[in-house]
């Protein structure tokens, strides 16, 4: 059993929830001075004998925070965050992933220190010009994330443990009644014709331009809204790898050592397809069946229920690349449809079939001539880019300026050599007047970042981005966050009145637009009365909507929606108003045709789901929950956390 559950955790779930580590280890700044108040002194919640620390929890929320901020065009404040349900959200969610912790220490999943290591060394935060783990890179990260090595590594323990449990529970199901599975593949398939009318408040012509008075009344009103956040001057010094690369050169005499000392061997490849199993007693049925000469694709769908021709494609192997397991059955086969013994793997029996051998052969000079070539170019250019990197600090820390490094390195004819200068830069990389910053994009975010994580007046380290290129980024300016006064905002705010009385009239056209539908009027005459669009979508399943992202929101709010019934979807800037105006039911024989895919594809990952949600509430029965309603009544100001204001998006 344990030894089922360290395997899972090369599962995408577990690597999914090692991200999320990831971003709550690596992020412990810009929590808002509100939230602040000596609340990293309290936890927020009891989960068996362990304790959510304020901390965690202002992070996670901050971080759902910062997501909604684009849908709502400016940040969320913390009693809107109340407001919209964040708080019990984020909670929730803690509370569950403490919850799969101590449920894995209990059963004795722990991952081992292998495990650990191995994630370690395969993090590029981590690595040095060399792709090797570096240990000043790493006592760095833990430096600027505030954290000791020790609190790190227990962190990645937990989360890797979590995944080893979550990736098992989350595989259990195997099998679904017809008589569940059918219903769903009708609702699913069910095709709809959805009429779509939308309005969008940019469509809405300007009022007349409000007096001075009326401005400064909606200003002072929404004074939240006009604060100015941090912005950061500063310059980057960029060496560029590809262009150091292509100033390397080897005579025809080097390349031809470097291939008679290279490893030029191509190791024996085995091409195999699989099948697998719920039992190890299907899969000896089916290695009799396939010994005795079946063919391949029959088995494949008498076993699974899935069509024949979509059995596994031959899938081409080398030994050191597979796990030992079965790199000792596949690679035992003598010849061609040779069927491995069944081999237990992610919680399912395997079947391997030998397809194709490859036997090992040594590649020609021609054949390797060009490999060798890029390799020795990008050796070289990396042995270069550390050259000139530490120069440049050195450059630096003798009180140099980045413009006079940049100024000499390019007169001595050092190639990729480029400075680039930024004012006056938001934390999501944009100017002062809200447009992206130019040229910012065409670079690696981490150029961004490490902007905002530099001190005034100083310079970073040598940052390497995802192009190998490196950078030095010198922080020129900061200017904090502050209130602006009227004189600054007054622009922002006429645009911020102009919008709500727009957002109002919209308000209006829409409350029409949906009267006139639920009374069957003409949609096209609706809408061009009151500065809409009619979009018509036919023949639309749920299971298979548009790629069109513009319309996913209203077209998953028509889902349960019965016919003619008028659903609307709103954001920001604009309203989507729709209704179903004819259905197509699924064909009574599809199901059985589609019966094994849709098992398969949709109800198994489905149930999957929710096994671990009932997983998880039953886990409570063990590690009893309580939450400390205290913290959120001091800090929130609210007893009850459901009545809080919610955001002043558009409301229709």
């Amino acid at each position: 059993m344990i030894t089922f559950l360290r395997q899972a955790s090369n599962s995408i779930l577990m690597r999914i929830l090692l991200a999320v580590v990831m971003v709550a280890v690596g992020l412990s700044v810009g929590v808002s001075n509100f939230f602040m108040r000596n609340a990293a002194k309290h936890p927020v919640a009891q989960v068996g004998s362990d304790y959510i620390s304020a901390n965690d929890f202002l992070q996670e929320l901050e971080n759902k925070k910062q997501s909604l901020k684009q849908y709502f065009g400016r940040p969320i404040t913390d009693q809107e965050a109340l407001g919209l349900g964040l708080v019990n959200r984020t909670l929730s969610e803690l509370i569950t992933r403490e919850l799969i912790t101590q449920e894995s220490d209990r059963l004795g999943i722990v991952a081992s220190d292998e495990q650990l290591s191995k994630h370690m060394n395969e993090d590029q935060n981590f690595k040095d010009q060399q792709g090797k783990f570096n240990t000043q890179r790493f006592t760095e990260f833990l430096s600027k994330s505030r954290l000791s090595e020790r609190k790190y590594l227990d962190d990645l323990r937990k989360v890797i443990s979590r995944g080893m449990l979550a990736g098992v529970v989350d595989g259990q199901i195997r099998t679904v009644p017809k008589a569940f599975a059918e219903p769903m593949f009708r609702y699913l398939n069910e095709e709809r014709d959805i009429e779509v009318i939308t309005v969008e408040i940019d469509a809405i012509p300007d009022l007349a331009k409000p007096t001075e008075a009326t401005l400064k009344e909606f200003y002072e009103k929404h004074v939240q809204y006009f604060q100015a956040p941090e912005t950061r001057s500063f310059n980057m010094l960029l060496f560029s790898f590809q262009e150091i690369a292509q100033t390397v050169n080897i005579t025809p005499e080097d390349l031809m050592t470097m291939y008679q000392q290279s490893n030029n061997k191509v190791p024996e490849k085995r091409s195999v397809r699989f099948i697998p199993f719920s039992t190890r007693e299907d899969a000896m049925k089916a290695t009799e069946e396939l010994r005795g000469g079946a063919p391949f694709n029959a088995v494949y769908s008498r076993y699974t229920g899935d069509y024949p021709e979509n059995a596994p494609k031959p899938q081409e192997l080398e030994l050191a690349q597979i796990r030992p397991e079965v790199g000792s059955e596949v690679f035992s086969m003598k010849k061609i449809h040779d069927v491995s013994e069944p081999i237990f793997l992610g919680g399912q029996y395997l079947l391997f079939i030998l397809a194709d051998i490859k036997p090992e052969r040594v590649l020609s000079f021609d054949e390797q001539k060009f490999t060798l070539l890029k390799k020795y170019k990008s050796d070289v250019a990396r042995e270069k880019m550390y050259e000139y990197t530490q120069r440049a600090e050195k450059m630096l820390s003798s009180g140099g300026k980045l413009s006079e490094v940049a100024d000499t390195l390019t007169k001595e004819g050092i190639p990729g050599v480029v400075m680039v200068t930024w004012d006056k830069i938001t934390h999501d990389g944009k100017s002062i007047d809200g447009k992206p910053a130019t040229g910012l994009s065409a670079f690696d975010p981490k150029v961004l970042s490490t902007a905002f994580d530099t001190p005034q007046y100083t310079y970073s380290d040598p940052q390497k981005l995802k192009t190998e290129d490196y950078a030095i980024v010198e922080v020129t300016d900061i200017k904090a966050a502050h209130q602006r006064s009227f004189a600054e905002a007054s622009a922002q705010a006429e645009h911020y009145w102009q919008f709500e009385q727009k957002r109002q009239q919209a308000a209006q056209y829409v409350k029409t637009i949906k009267d006139g539908l639920e009374k069957s009027q003409d949609a096209s005459q609706l809408a061009a009365m009151n500065f809409g669009r009619v979009n018509v979508l036919n023949k639309i399943t749920r299971s298979n909507p548009p790629k069109d992202t513009q319309f996913s929101g209203i077209l998953a709010r028509t889902n349960a929606a019965k016919s003619h019934e008028v659903v609307l979807d709103v954001t920001a800037d604009r309203v989507h108003l729709a209704r179903v105006i004819a259905t197509y039911p699924a064909s009574p024989d599809s199901f059985n045709v589609a019966a094994p895919a849709f098992t398969r594809q949709v109800m198994l990952p489905l149930l999957g789901r929710d096994l671990l949600s009932s997983y998880v509430a039953g886990l409570e029965a063990y590690f009893p929950v309580s939450r400390n309603e205290d913290y959120f009544t001091n800090y929130f100001g609210k007893e009850d956390l459901n009545n809080a204001p919610k955001p002043q998006a558009p409301d229709f």
